[in-house]
């Protein structure tokens, strides 16, 4: 039951949808009773569960507090317990006192469990708290006195955590940049002779008006009272690998429905909105009230993502312009090696499978199908529309002889449904979103990402930069942090033309196919 509870806790607070997940697991043997379930004795109400979970105060509590009055409609009394330290919300849980947790990043785990010998595994990652640098006596990174003190955490995974992000700001230089684990006798200069208070990571808020620097974790410096963004002289970088996430004690992160609900449940939750509509579809009158509903929150929600694309290339410009400035140009040389394979694999689809579909399908001349279709697939790929060109792909497709009846209801259809270079892009920028996060993806994962890209073209509206919204449901599929998709979303314009001028195409490849194996209408006799 408790790992049930869990993997509902999990998925709420990661903001994911719920679906049902089945039976509970440790109710198998209520289940697989037949007897049971042939009587006809009235149900028992249901007893409320109590979920006991450890977590920071800030922002990690507060998250969960969502999740209450939720969890609660469905008999289970979410009991919050909140700890100031890093220590027993992981003790707590190993000896059975908790749960679950959530207030720590995956380094700290690793090294609590190899110092303290408790058997703790991470179930999902869930967000990153920046660690910051903060004002103490001095004000300024750069006007540091000689012999300035800084304060530290003195937990080995945080003080390493604290003294890379000193030596990123030029401050220090580590012996190795990549120990995670450095104390301040691994630094090999220290041009600015700092001195290091090394005292637990909480107390540390309240001692920076003593020192010249205070390195806080995010959680503590939001419970004093600091904005990180605005108070911090410095703070890591998105690339970090401090991702906090929900922890369990080892044997219950295999449970199915924590896996399930871990991974956000994309699939599922795909194969329920296409079962939710056919059943919409086939129950007449009664459905369209739903329908109309669905069809105004699609409208909607398609305008909202017409003016959220509108401002992303200028959000975009802002976050890639500083790493540009820092780093150089050599940066955008992987997003250039993700739009050559996205552009790569969307002429392979145009000339090779809608080419080769129209010739040995419906016997039609491929160079006259493309050459008919060139001003539709030009402007798909001008306006990133799919919707837009559907008035140059009628057109086209009266030109290939295809029949008024036909064209005039595959095309509108594939405007909606068939956006196989949308999928294409959504595979490509899956496998370099893994790859810059160093994630391998086994064979499953990779089939996954293959059906989930399928399955969200499908959905996916035929409005510019729809593609890139739906790319997070594709990574939440297989576990990818959804925040991979900034890395594209600098090129996603550059992408969206390719993917869309295929798009287009296949829509008019697949009413060629359509109309030559119609039938031929016969004309009756006169009259």
């Amino acid at each position: 039951m408790k790992n049930k509870i869990f993997a509902t806790l999990l998925a709420l607070t990661l903001a994911l949808s719920l679906t049902a997940c089945g039976s509970k697991s440790d109710d198998s043997a209520k289940a697989d009773t037949t007897d049971d379930a042939q009587t006809e004795q009235p149900a028992e109400p249901q007893e409320t569960v109590t979920l006991n979970v450890a977590a920071s105060p800030t922002p990690h509590a507060e998250i969960l507090k969502q999740c209450v009055p939720i969890l609660a409609e469905q008999g289970i009394d979410l009991q919050i317990h909140e700890y100031s330290d890093y220590v027993v919300p992981n003790t707590a849980v190993e000896d059975g006192d908790e749960d679950a947790n959530y207030f720590q990043h995956v380094p700290y785990l690793d090294d609590f469990n190899t110092t303290r010998g408790t058997h703790l595994v991470s179930v999902t990652g869930v967000h990153i708290e920046p660690m910051g640098i903060y004002a103490g006596k001095s004000d300024s990174l750069d006007n540091l006195p000689d012999g300035a003190s800084v304060a530290v955490p003195n937990d080995a995974t945080n003080e390493g955590r604290a003294l890379l992000l000193l030596e990123a700001q030029g401050l220090i230089k580590l012996a190795d940049d990549s120990n995670l684990s450095s104390t301040p006798k691994d630094i090999v200069e220290n041009p600015k002779n700092l001195t290091f208070t090394e005292v637990e990571a909480a107390t540390i808020p309240s001692i920076a008006s003593e020192v010249d620097l205070a390195v806080i974790n995010s959680n503590y410096a939001l419970g004093a009272g600091l904005n990180p963004v605005e108070d911090a002289l410095a703070l890591e970088s998105s690339d970090s690998p401090y991702v906090n996430v929900l922890v369990c004690k080892e044997g219950n992160e295999n449970n199915a429905a924590i896996q399930a609900l871990a991974e956000g449940n994309m699939l599922q939750i795909l194969f329920f909105a296409l079962a939710l509509g056919w059943a919409s579809l086939t129950i007449g009158e009664k459905g369209a009230p739903l329908l109309r509903a669905f069809g105004s929150l699609a409208e909607a929600m398609y305008a909202l993502t017409e003016r959220i694309m509108v401002l992303a290339p200028v959000a975009v410009f802002a976050l890639i312009a500083p790493v540009v400035a820092a780093e150089g140009p050599r940066v955008l040389s992987s997003l250039l090696g993700v739009a050559v394979l996205v552009y790569g694999a969307c002429l392979v689809q145009l000339l090779l499978v809608y080419g080769g579909a129209v010739g040995a399908l419906a016997r039609r001349s491929p160079r006259r199908f493309f050459r008919e279709a060139l001003p539709a697939v030009v402007f798909a790929f001008s306006s990133a529309s799919s919707a837009g060109a559907l008035p140059f792909s009628l057109e086209a497709a009266e030109r290939l002889g295809v029949p008024a009846g036909v064209r005039s209801f595959v095309l509108p259809l594939g405007a909606t449904l068939n956006m196989d270079g949308t999928a294409i892009y959504q595979g490509v920028c899956a496998l370099f979103i893994a790859n810059a996060y160093g994630i391998p993806l086994a064979l499953p994962q990779q089939l996954t990402i293959i059906l989930t890209c399928t399955l969200a073209s499908v959905g996916t509206a035929g409005v510019p930069g729809a593609g890139a919204v739906m790319l997070g449901m594709v990574l939440q599929s297989v576990g990818l942090p959804v925040e991979g998709v900034a890395l594209v979303l600098g090129i996603d314009r550059v992408l969206d033309m390719a993917r869309t001028a295929v798009n287009v195409a296949g829509d008019l490849a697949c009413a060629v196919v359509v109309s030559a194996a119609e039938p031929p209408v016969e004309k009756g006799p006169p009259a």
